[in-house]
């Protein structure tokens, strides 16, 4: 019918407008007497990944308890509890270390990294203030600092991580060579990414299949010795020590 509303003019548009929504109301009621519940939803306009990480939007995000609740989810949860189990199988001992997870989100899994391991200090990153006013609540014991990664850090860590963050990311490789610029002698970076091959979200703006992933870090690491796998929980997972 849309050639209907955009013939005539403008009062003869808002006209039919009125009488199809009236046509439509009239046949909602007639069907609810049948026993039939139909409801109309208002079509939203498509999002592109670029505004959905845009840094206003994922402030209103982290500020909605809906949200930022699903973060909680047990899903999220075993995807910490599988890093863990990826760190053991590498021999990875964060006891003593400085420690920072760059894209940090609610702090969870800086809890996780402390409730295994006596860290020395923690620190969470991220761009979006809400989220750390999230992490504030939920672990409290970490320090936070707001940061795009997007641009150069001047503090250094032993081990840093960062988990889901990439794929948001415009400019990965700058991102990650920032990553590197932050690691002190001797420690070790671990990232993760959703696997390319099966994830769909549209709020992702770059995606790895195992074998890109790879390649995307062997040609970023900078000569630094790493290694890439797939965890259990399907991520791709990265591993460079300096």
């Amino acid at each position: 019918m849309d050639w209907l509303v955009k013939t005539g003019n403008n009062s003869d548009n808002g006209d039919i407008q009125k009488g199809m929504t009236s046509f439509l109301l009239f046949i909602k009621r007639v069907l609810y007497k049948l026993g039939i519940d139909i409801r109309f939803v208002k079509k939203e306009e498509p999002c592109s990944a670029l505004e959905l990480n845009d840094v206003d939007t994922v402030n209103r995000a982290w500020s909605d308890e809906k949200v930022s609740s699903k973060f909680l989810s047990k899903s999220v949860l075993a995807m910490y509890k599988d890093i863990l189990f990826t760190l053991d199988t590498l021999g990875i001992e964060l006891s003593g270390k400085t420690v920072i997870d760059v894209g940090c989100g609610n702090g969870m899994l800086l809890k996780y990294l402390s409730d295994k391991y006596s860290i020395s200090s923690q620190t969470g990153m991220e761009y979006a203030e809400a989220a750390l006013e999230v992490a504030g609540r939920l672990h409290p014991a970490a320090s936070y600092i707001v940061h795009d990664i997007n641009q150069p850090y001047h503090m250094q860590y032993d081990a840093i991580f960062c988990t889901e963050v990439l794929e948001h990311i415009r400019f990965p490789v700058q991102a990650f060579k920032n990553l590197l610029g932050m690691l002190k002698d001797g420690g070790m970076i671990f990232i993760t990414v959703p696997n390319g091959r099966t994830d769909t979200f549209s709020g992702h703006i770059n995606f790895w299949s195992p074998e890109s992933w790879e390649v995307f870090v062997r040609e970023n690491s900078e000569g630094l010795k790493h290694a890439t796998g797939v965890m259990g929980t399907g991520l791709n997972y990265a591993i460079l020590y300096k």
